[in-house]
C-alpha cells in the first residue's frame, strides 16, 4: 500500500525517472506528470487537466481502453498492462505500453500510477515482420493458386476435351459403358471446376484484375446462392482503384469477416461499406446477428480468425476495431492510411 503522504514521495521519484507517469485521484482525474511523459507525448503542462489525458488516446483505441480499463478495476486482484496508441500533437501516433497500479489508504483507494514506456519502434518492427511474413504467404499462395490453374487444371481441361472427341465413336457400345463413360466425363468436368473455385479463393485472380469493388459484387452475389442472408454493399470508390496492398487486405479482412457472418451469426443482413477519403480508407462490416462478448473468446480468436484480420490490418499499418454485443450484431472497423 502506499500512503497518502507518501504521493508526494512517489512524484519526487518520477520526477527524473526516464519513465513517463501520470497520477490520478480516485475519480480518475489527473493531479500529476512528470517530464518524461510531456517529453514522451510532446505535450505541455498546461494541457495537461483533469481528465486532457483521455484526449491523448487515440480515437480507435477509446473504447478498447475504456473497456480494458473498467475490467482491470472490476477484477482483484487489480491488473492493467497494456499496448495502445496515443495521438500527439502532430497528428502522429505513439505506441505505448501502460502499467497501472493502484494507491491506497488505510485500505481505500485514493487515485493511481500510470507508467508509459515508448513500444513505437517495437510496435513497428512487430508490424514489418507481420507484413514480411503475410507478403510470404500470399506469395506461396499465389504460387500454389497458379500451379492449380496452370497445371491440374489445364491437365484437367486437356483430359476432358480428349475424352469429348471420342464421345461420338461410343455409339456402337452398349448403355452400361456409354453411361460410365459420360460419368467419368462428368467427374472430370466437376474436378475442373472444383480446381477453379479453390485455386480462385486461396489466390482470387479478380482482385488484381478488377479491384476491390468488382471482387467483392462477385463474392457477395456466390454467397446469395447459399445462404438467405441479404447482404448489401455501399462505396464511393467509383471507378477509381486504391494501393493493390490494401486492397487486397482489405478483401482478405472481408472475406474472413463474412466466413464468420455465414457460419456462426445466424443474421439476418450484412452490410459491407468501403468509403475512401483523401488520406485513408474506411472498411466497415455489419451484421444483425447474435454477437458475441469479444472478452470471453479468448483461444477462439484463432477459430474466429480475429486474429488473422488483426494480422492484415496490421501489415497495411490499419486500425482494426470490433464492436459486437449478444443479441445486437457485431460491427468490424478497419481505418487503412494511403500512403
Amino acid at each position: 500500500m502506499v500512503e497518502e503522504k507518501n504521493i508526494e514521495v512517489i512524484q519526487l521519484a518520477f520526477d527524473h525517472c526516464p519513465i513517463g507517469a501520470c497520477i490520478y485521484d480516485a475519480d480518475s482525474d489527473l493531479i500529476y506528470v512528470n517530464e518524461a511523459f510531456l517529453k514522451l507525448t510532446k505535450t505541455e503542462l498546461r494541457n495537461v487537466e483533469k481528465d486532457k489525458y483521455k484526449t491523448l488516446v487515440h480515437p480507435n483505441d477509446r473504447e478498447n481502453v475504456d473497456r480494458r480499463w473498467k475490467a482491470a478495476k472490476e477484477t482483484s486482484p487489480f491488473h492493467f498492462d497494456m499496448t495502445y496508441r496515443l495521438s500527439l500533437s502532430d497528428e502522429s501516433a505513439l505506441w505505448v505500453n501502460v502499467k497501472s497500479n493502484i494507491l491506497y489508504q488505510n485500505g481505500v483507494i485514493i487515485g493511481y500510477l500510470d507508467m508509459f514506456q515508448d513500444q513505437t519502434e517495437e510496435k513497428n518492427y512487430e508490424e514489418r515482420i507481420i507484413t514480411e511474413i503475410m507478403e510470404s504467404e500470399d506469395l506461396e499462395r499465389r504460387r500454389f493458386a497458379n500451379e492449380l490453374h496452370d497445371g491440374l487444371g489445364q491437365n484437367l481441361t486437356a483430359a476432358f476435351l480428349n475424352l469429348e472427341t471420342i464421345r461420338e465413336t461410343m455409339n456402337g457400345l452398349d448403355k452400361d459403358t456409354r453411361d460410365k463413360f459420360n460419368k467419368g466425363v462428368s467427374f472430370i468436368n466437376e474436378a475442373i471446376t472444383e480446381t477453379r473455385s479453390i485455386a480462385h479463393n486461396i489466390m482470387p485472380k479478380a482482385i488484381d484484375d478488377f479491384g476491390f469493388v468488382i471482387t467483392v459484387e462477385g463474392m457477395i452475389e456466390g454467397l446469395r446462392e447459399v445462404t438467405d442472408i441479404e447482404f448489401t454493399f455501399y462505396h464511393n470508390l467509383e471507378d477509381n482503384r486504391i494501393n493493390s496492398t490494401v486492397e487486397f487486405n482489405l478483401y482478405r479482412i472481408t472475406q474472413e469477416a463474412l466466413n464468420n457472418v455465414l457460419k456462426h451469426s445466424k443474421a439476418k443482413l450484412a452490410t459491407i461499406q468501403l468509403l475512401n477519403y483523401k488520406d485513408h480508407v474506411i472498411l466497415t462490416i455489419e451484421d444483425d446477428g447474435r454477437g458475441f462478448n469479444l472478452n470471453e473468446l479468448g483461444q477462439n480468436l484463432t477459430d474466429f480468425g480475429i486474429s488473422s484480420m488483426r494480422n492484415r490490418a496490421n501489415s497495411i499499418s490499419a486500425s482494426m476495431n470490433i464492436d459486437s454485443h449478444i443479441n445486437k450484431g457485431t460491427t468490424i472497423t478497419i481505418e487503412a492510411p494511403l500512403e
